[in-house]
């Protein structure tokens, strides 16, 4: 009797964690870089359009980019450590 093993199982399973492992790096990024051009450019315009319509010179513009560009960076830490 002989029995045929085939060794490429182990190290199959293993590429193909190290791929799903950097799929997921790669969404987790883009989602980050998207998100930050969204809320960060979106705060910006906001900012500008209230500080010219108020007349002020740069009140909400640096209020709007301080609350809003925390709010990647905290989705960020949750998509990373889902616990």
């Amino acid at each position: 009797m002989i029995v045929v093993t085939d060794s490429s199982g182990p190290n199959k399973d293993k590429k193909e964690e190290n791929n799903l492992n950097a799929s997921k790096g790669y969404v987790i990024f883009s989602q980050f870089i998207l998100e930050v051009l969204f809320f960060v450019g979106g705060s910006i315009a906001l900012g500008l359009y209230l500080d010219k319509l108020l007349q002020t010179r740069c009140l909400f513009l640096i209020v709007f980019v301080l609350i809003f560009s925390f709010v990647p960076i905290y989705n960020l830490i949750k998509r990373v450590n889902p616990k």
